[in-house]
């Protein structure tokens, strides 16, 4: 069984981490992240990155025996253009879109819960941007992560603690 973790922004990604559905089964943890799909196009002779609507749906569809999904929310926020926030809006729904198609159980989870459920103080900007990264380095033996995946590792991560393992025939439907 497999938690994943979206952030559903042009620079997010998805991680997806093992889970050891036996209690008494050494720490084997697998992780594997994927940078958000995109695609560069030309909007008024401008190049403008743009969700790749395929590559989400076969990337999400490549994934069996997913426990739980986690999906942070997002929100249009007073300082970003409405292209900014129609974008942000887009991607959210796409990505929930198609986990309700594939019929993985998921949930859509505020920032602020996800980073108390991980212990990441609330600091704004890049130093919270680097706290959740060491948070996540902290818990995952593994390569040093950038700062755009980190997000995507710690909902993963909230994902794995709250799955209930459970057979794959037997997990719930949306």
């Amino acid at each position: 069984m497999i938690a994943l973790g979206i952030d559903p922004g042009l620079k997010g990604a998805v991680c997806a981490l093992t889970i050891d559905p036996e209690p008494d089964a050494p720490p084997g943890t697998t992780c594997m992240i994927v940078t958000t799909p995109t695609e560069w196009t030309r909007i008024n002779k401008k190049p403008r990155r743009v969700y790749d609507l395929g590559g989400m749906h076969r990337l999400l569809a490549g994934f069996e025996a997913v426990a739980l999904v986690l999906v942070e929310k997002q929100h249009a926020r007073p300082h970003d253009g409405t292209v900014s926030a129609f974008s942000t809006g887009y991607g959210f729904g796409a990505w929930c879109a198609f986990l309700h198609a594939l019929r993985f159980p998921y949930e859509v989870i505020e920032p602020k819960r996800w980073r108390k459920a991980l212990g990441v103080p609330e600091l704004k900007g890049v130093a919270g941007k680097r706290a959740i990264r060491t948070a996540c380095e902290n818990r995952l033996v593994m390569a040093k992560l950038s700062l755009d995946v980190s997000d995507a590792v710690a909902l993963a991560l909230v994902a794995r603690g709250l799955a209930k393992v459970t057979p794959p025939d037997l997990v719930p439907k949306n």
